[in-house]
């Protein structure tokens, strides 16, 4: 008998009409450049679905799941309640991209028991997850 995997449910913050997101510009396909920076927008409405936010002089929808807007052209921007989630997610991303230099790198030169044996870790997490 197999057991069903058990689904999280996400508690998402409760966002009110003055409060401050914090935006993060994701890059597109035309502007490649990523940074480490936020923009502090004020929230000018709240709806079921979604969460208006006036960034300069215009105002953008968010969707309240994701909080994520779209801009059409490859890119999005993304929405925060508190920027040290945005810190730590950044952070979390380049070390993870580190690990994943490294270990490429480790592996291209590795020996075939050296390889055997990362294998075996990688079995054995996977099965356990």
């Amino acid at each position: 008998m197999t057991q069903a995997k058990q689904v999280k449910k996400v508690k998402r913050p409760v966002i009110n009409v003055g409060d401050t997101m914090y935006l993060w510009d994701s890059p597109s396909f035309l502007n490649r450049e990523t940074k480490r920076e936020l923009e502090e927008a004020e929230v000018t409405k709240v709806n079921t679905a979604s969460v208006y936010v006036k960034q300069g002089k215009r105002e953008l929808r968010f969707d309240k799941k994701t909080l994520q807007y779209r801009d059409g052209f490859g890119g999005y921007t993304q929405a925060f309640v508190d920027p040290n989630t945005f810190y730590q997610k950044w952070d979390r991303d380049v070390e993870t991209r580190k690990l994943r230099e490294t270990i490429t790198a480790f592996t291209k030169s590795a020996n075939y028991e050296t390889l055997k044996h990362v294998h075996a870790i990688y079995v054995e997490n996977r099965e356990n997850q």
